[in-house]
């Protein structure tokens, strides 16, 4: 199989993961939910996963002489599982740390599913994807390697260019929004924790040195938190200023 083939199928398969991904978060939230790195309807984590199942169940057997090659149904369906959640696990974990790094932003968390690692996988979402990575290599990869067969080669490298040109269209448009928002983002923290700071300050006039202590930590905490979370906790942390304020203003008057 081609580069360019190979290509084309990490489109689909990509095209494929975006309506399986919208519809479960859809379903499980309640409303519309429209997943996915990038603008366009593709989720490239589910492309790059199944055409790996393509490339190291369908073409390394024969590129290798195994003894499984050219007859995918010759491979046990556990290997095919055991692989597919190794795999799975790999591209997962490196995908979620990769993005969070340099766009500072989650777009999946597992943390409040059991036997997860750092929220970025579990297992079972791992097993999840070990029982589609032998649906797709038993049902899905023999019918991808006899179409492929079928398709004149012109179509396949002019298909190749419209759907490049269009992805790379959407990784530059969503890149750039996300520098932005990242840029955005960094400077309210600065905002924040300086108004973090001088809230303490004023605070800590009053505590004892074991306050001053614990309330150092719980600063700590909340900075380690999404933007939204320490907003949310900002607005709180303004009203108990302003009773704290208020309360001194009255001993003061008193």
């Amino acid at each position: 199989m081609s580069v360019i083939a190979l290509f084309n199928c990490f489109c689909i398969f990509s095209f494929l993961g975006w309506i399986y991904e919208c519809i479960y978060c859809s379903l499980k939230s309640g409303h519309w939910e429209n997943r996915g790195f990038l603008f366009g309807p593709v989720c490239p984590i589910y492309g790059v996963g199944a055409t790996l199942c393509v490339v190291v169940f369908g073409i390394l057997p024969e590129v290798l002489r195994l003894p499984a090659a050219g007859d995918i149904k010759a491979i046990p369906y556990w290997q095919i599982f055991l692989i597919s959640c190794i795999g799975s696990a790999i591209i997962e974990y490196m995908t979620s740390y990769v993005l969070e790094k340099i766009f500072h932003s989650l777009w999946w968390d597992y943390s409040n599913v059991p036997l997860n690692i750092n929220g970025r996988i579990c297992l079972p979402a791992t097993l999840g994807f070990g029982l589609a990575g032998v649906l797709i290599v038993k049902l899905i990869v023999p019918v991808v390697l006899s179409v492929k067969m079928a398709i004149p080669a012109t179509i396949g490298q002019l298909a190749a260019l419209i759907l490049m040109f269009m992805i790379g269209c959407d990784v530059a448009l969503t890149v750039d929004s996300l520098i932005k928002l990242t840029a955005k983002l960094e400077s309210a923290q600065k905002i924040f924790d300086e108004k973090m700071e001088s809230g303490y300050q004023v605070i800590a006039q009053s505590l004892s040195s074991g306050e001053k202590y614990h309330l150092k930590n719980i600063l700590v905490y909340i900075g380690k938190k999404s933007h939204k979370e320490r907003k949310l906790v900002l607005s709180y942390y303004g009203k108990i200023k302003k009773l704290i304020g208020s309360g001194e203003n009255a001993g003061d008057g008193a």
